[in-house]
C-alpha cells in the first residue's frame, strides 16, 4: 500500500471540488451557457477573456488534484468533470436546435396569413420575423425580407439560411416562393400545409424525445451506482475508498470502471441521436 498524499477525507473532498471547478470552467470558456450567466453575468467577463480564464482553472484545478489526491484519482475526476461538460453542452445545443426550429415553424404560419392579408413581401418577412421568440430564427427571417428590396432571390437566402441546424424548414419554403413566384399559385395556402408539416414533425420530435428519457435516465443512474456502493460499503465499516485510491489493484478497477461508464453512457447517448427524427 503506497503512503496517502493526504488523508483520505481530503482527498475525496477535493476530488469532488475539482470536479465541479473543472465542470464550471470549461463551461465557463465554452460560451457561457444562460444558467450560468445568472451567476456570473456576461459583462463581468470579457468574452476575450474566458478562454484563458477556462484553461487557468482547469490547470489549477489538475495541478491540486494531483498534489492532494494523486494522479489516479485526478484522473478519474477530470474524465467525470469531462462527461458532464461534454453532456450539458449537447443539451444547450439540442435546446438551441428546437427552438430554431420553432421559430421557423411559427415564422411560416406567420408568413401566411400576412401574404393573405395582402402585405407585400418584404413587410411579410418582417411580420415572420415579429412572430418568432427565438433571436437566431428571427435573424433568419430578418435577412430575407431584404431580399427583395434589393432584388436578391428569396429562394436563394432561403436555401442558404437552411443550412443552419434547426432551420431546414426554410428549404420547403423556398421551394414554396419559387414555386408560387414562378407558376403563379397560390403562396398563403402552401405555406399553411408547409408550416403543419413543420408542426408535426415537432410533435414526433417531442414524442420520440419522450419515448427516450426513460433509458437515458437509466443509464445516468447506472453510470453512479458504483459510486452508491461504495458509499453503503463505507457506512458498512469496509473500507472501499482506501482501496480505491490507495493500492494499485484499487487505481486499475477505478480507471477500468470509470471507462466502461463512460463508454456505456456515450454508447445510449450515440444510440438515443439515431434514434431521433433528422
Amino acid at each position: 500500500m503506497s503512503a496517502p498524499f493526504a488523508p483520505l477525507e481530503v482527498r475525496l473532498l477535493v476530488a469532488a471540488c475539482g470536479t465541479c471547478v473543472a465542470a464550471g470552467a470549461v463551461l465557463l470558456g465554452s460560451g457561457s451557457p444562460a444558467r450560468l450567466r445568472r451567476v456570473v453575468p456576461a459583462a463581468a467577463i470579457p468574452a476575450s477573456s474566458r478562454p484563458p480564464a477556462a484553461a487557468a482553472g482547469g490547470v489549477a484545478a489538475l495541478v491540486v488534484l494531483v498534489l492532494l489526491s494523486g494522479v489516479p484519482a485526478a484522473l478519474v475526476t477530470c474524465a467525470v468533470a469531462l462527461l458532464v461538460v461534454v453532456l450539458r453542452r449537447r443539451a444547450v445545443r439540442h435546446r438551441a436546435v428546437e427552438q430554431r426550429r420553432a421559430a421557423v415553424q411559427a415564422g411560416t404560419t406567420a408568413l401566411a396569413a400576412a401574404l393573405r392579408a395582402g402585405l407585400p413581401a418584404h413587410a411579410a418577412w418582417r411580420e415572420a420575423a415579429g412572430a418568432t421568440d427565438d433571436a437566431g430564427g428571427a435573424d433568419l427571417l430578418l435577412a430575407t425580407s431584404r431580399a427583395p428590396v434589393v432584388g436578391a432571390d428569396v429562394a436563394e437566402e432561403l436555401l442558404m439560411a437552411a443550412r443552419r441546424a434547426g432551420a431546414e424548414g426554410l428549404g420547403r419554403v423556398a421551394v414554396c416562393w419559387r414555386v408560387g413566384s414562378g407558376a403563379g399559385a397560390g403562396l398563403a395556402a402552401s405555406l399553411d400545409v408547409v408550416s403543419d408539416g413543420l408542426q408535426a414533425d415537432q410533435a414526433l420530435r417531442r414524442q420520440v424525445a419522450l419515448e427516450l428519457a426513460a433509458p437515458r435516465a437509466t443509464a445516468r443512474v447506472l453510470a453512479v451506482l458504483p459510486l452508491a456502493g461504495a458509499g453503503l460499503g463505507a457506512a458498512a465499516g469496509a473500507r472501499p475508498w482506501e482501496v480505491l485510491l490507495l493500492t494499485r489493484l484499487g487505481h486499475a478497477c477505478l480507471a477500468v470502471g470509470t471507462a466502461l461508464a463512460v463508454a456505456g453512457l456515450g454508447w445510449v447517448e450515440a444510440l438515443a441521436r439515431r434514434a431521433q427524427p433528422r
